[in-house]
């Protein structure tokens, strides 16, 4: 929460001579702070090392088994994301997300045990320290095709499509803490694809001649 106070003062023209304040008692002055004798300094409070460890579990799946309506997942896991208005972008380009609480672990774990005997369920786990200076990144598996065209909705509410070649389809992560509260982890998630650099060529440079760009 992002508090702002706002102050003003004027000055109005005035002849008078200004009235002298009445002197004020330090000792009994109504705008004195009470000094706690039992407070503890934030100085003499033992220092801690805190860590930010990721625990990934990524799962792949055959089409249709995360993503229909009645899927199991999403009836387990049923937490909303902060706002509807993510939700709804998300949706919007192809995403579904949720937040899961601790009492989820136990029957998501069992979901999807009984899924593998089911479907060709794969699965993979990572544990990352990550970097508070940068985002994290880890992949979620190979494309189908060396050619991928997406299409998503952008901020401005408009689709834009671009095509990719040999590329891969990643998740960053990136993470803060509230001041308030040092063990309350802000986490996010940023859907990304990445292409790599390609063949040189040749562009056209701002003060005449051309250049080879990657």
């Amino acid at each position: 929460m992002a508090v702002s106070v706002c102050g003003a003062a004027g000055c109005l023209n005035s002849d008078a001579e200004p009235e002298t304040p009445p002197a004020v008692d330090p000792e009994n002055s109504p705008f004195k702070i009470p000094v706690q004798a039992n407070r503890t300094s934030d100085f003499a409070r033992p220092a801690q090392r805190l860590v930010v460890e990721f625990d990934l579990h990524r799962y792949t799946a055959p089409r249709g088994v995360f993503t229909a309506n009645d899927s199991i997942i999403w009836k387990i896991v049923s937490g909303g994301l902060p706002t509807s208005k993510t939700t709804l972008h998300l949706a919007d380009s192809g995403f579904r997300a949720a937040v899961g609480r601790e009492s989820d672990r136990k029957p998501l774990a069992d979901a999807l045990a009984d899924l593998r005997d089911k479907v060709d369920l794969r699965s993979d786990s990572d544990r990352l320290i990550p970097d508070v200076s940068r985002a994290t990144h880890f992949g979620i598996g190979q494309l189908a095709s060396p050619l991928i065209t997406v299409f998503y909705q952008n901020g401005e509410g408009r689709v834009v499509g671009y095509d990719f070649r040999d590329a891969r389809p990643r998740f960053f992560l990136t993470f803060g803490m509230r001041v308030d509260n040092l063990r309350e982890i802000i986490l996010r998630v940023v859907p990304a694809v990445e292409e790599p650099p390609g063949p040189p060529k040749w562009v056209g440079m701002q003060g005449g001649g051309f250049q080879q760009v990657q």
